[in-house]
């Protein structure tokens, strides 16, 4: 069948790796979940709303764990601090606890300010009797992601060179500017993007869970979240 060894061992190598292909493949729709899609505001939505709840595999930014969770999108204003201001959607993670019985759930607040709230990967031992829940940040996490890469560009372009400069600091400032001007330009309002909106208590809390509070680990975050508004937070951890 095969006139010469060369040929012989080259289709044995073929097919070794479309064999090998194949089942990487397989593992990888296997085990790795869903790209995660950009949360949307839908016609008619209002702020405090709560949808497309539904059942969901998460994976934690950066990491290889995948948790059986529950993800939605909540409806908040841009600007908390505008009347009629236009409405972005933000994601919730929440991954049940695996106990028969749940006390109040854990809220995942990590610091900042610029990064992703959807990177915690809540131990086992908490787990067993709470549930962990994720609230995307504004500008990150939800329909509006502030990026500037005009910045980074030049950051690099500097990096080894004047960097620490007077010169350096006006070209940073000036990309930034540039930057804030585009989204302006585009519709964005940019006040509603700071630290106090992020931390901003929703007036329009959804009902959901029967909690008497909520834990973080650093600061606040937006709080129309799927469980009633907490009166009081009993426990914070700051780091």
């Amino acid at each position: 069948m095969f006139t010469t060894f060369r040929q012989y061992m080259t289709l044995s190598i073929v097919l070794s790796v479309v064999i090998l292909g194949s089942l990487i493949l397989a593992a990888c729709q296997a085990t790795t979940p869903a790209a995660p899609v950009v949360p949307t505001v839908p016609a008619g939505a209002k702020a405090g709303d709560l949808i497309d709840v539904k059942s969901c595999a998460f994976q934690p930014r950066g990491s290889d764990t995948i948790y059986e969770a529950e993800c939605s999108t909540l409806i908040v204003p841009e600007n908390w601090e505008k009347d009629g201001s236009r409405l972005i959607a933000l994601p919730i993670v929440r991954i049940p606890a695996t106990g028969p019985v749940a006390a109040e759930p854990v809220f995942w607040l990590v610091g900042g300010p610029g990064g992703s709230n959807l990177g915690w990967e809540p131990p086992a031992w908490l787990l067993k009797d709470r549930d962990a829940v994720m609230v995307g940040y504004r500008g990150e996490d939800g329909t509006m992601v502030l990026k500037c890469s005009e910045f980074g560009r030049r950051v690099k372009a500097h990096m080894g060179v004047d960097l620490f400069t007077d010169t350096a600091r006006e070209d940073l400032a000036a990309a930034v500017t540039e930057c804030a001007a585009g989204y302006e330009q585009a519709g964005v309002d940019l006040s509603g993007y700071t630290m106090p909106q992020v931390s901003r208590t929703s007036k329009r809390p959804a009902k959901g869970w029967a909690t008497s509070g909520s834990t973080s680990s650093v600061r606040a975050t937006e709080r129309g979240w799927h469980s009633s508004t907490p009166t009081r937070i009993p426990r914070a951890c700051s780091g």
